[in-house]
């Protein structure tokens, strides 16, 4: 039986979503500046609404909500959750109480289930890739981490993250300053 009882106001949601968005992500590695739910979870819904030709509005929800329950249970680091599988498991049963208390739990069929596990990966992968970019030695265990997972569940991903995969890795993204610069005459 779950802890957690009744429905919540709208108010109570909204507040609660608002709260969750303020959560520190990767906590366990020393980062520079911040790296939370709300731009994680925003950054996820964005990829979709980029890549997938037409994604479903309970796919949106689900990337855009689908870390709120860490309010509640915390950030448990992925690697903790695949040591401890009861952890992972325990984890899990407690944030999907959570989901539903607040009525942000979502059915998704396997292949949205699919976009939602490849983009919240790649988008973790490419948060790390940043913090390399920027000097910070210490994502380089996560970013091989996230990299070993995408490529173990590499066959499960849709065919357009795979294919943004293989563009990033060809191709060393330029900043949108410089490609604006390069594009646009600003002599006009």
């Amino acid at each position: 039986m779950s802890i957690l009882h009744g429905a919540v106001s709208q108010l109570t949601k909204v507040l609660a979503i608002r709260e969750a968005s303020k959560i520190e992500r990767s906590h366990i590695v020393p980062h520079h500046g911040s790296y939370s739910n709300g731009f994680h979870q925003y950054n996820v819904a964005a990829m979709l609404l980029v890549l997938h030709p037409e994604p479903s509005s309970r796919l949106i929800r689900a990337c855009m909500f689908h870390d709120v329950a860490e309010r509640f249970v915390g950030d448990t680091p992925y690697t903790a959750k695949q040591t401890f599988p009861y952890l992972k498991e325990a984890l899990q049963g407690a944030e999907s109480s959570v989901d539903h208390i607040l009525g942000i739990n979502e059915t998704l069929s396997l292949p949205e289930q699919q976009w939602m596990v490849a983009l919240d990966m790649v988008e973790f992968y490419l948060w790390c890739d940043d913090e390399i970019e920027m000097g910070n030695r210490n994502a380089r265990t996560p970013h091989q981490n996230a990299w070993k997972v995408i490529k173990e569940r590499w066959d499960s991903f849709p065919k357009p993250v795979q294919a943004f995969v293989n563009q990033f890795q060809s191709e060393h993204p330029v900043r949108l300053s410089d490609y604006i610069e390069d594009h646009i005459d600003v002599s006009e």
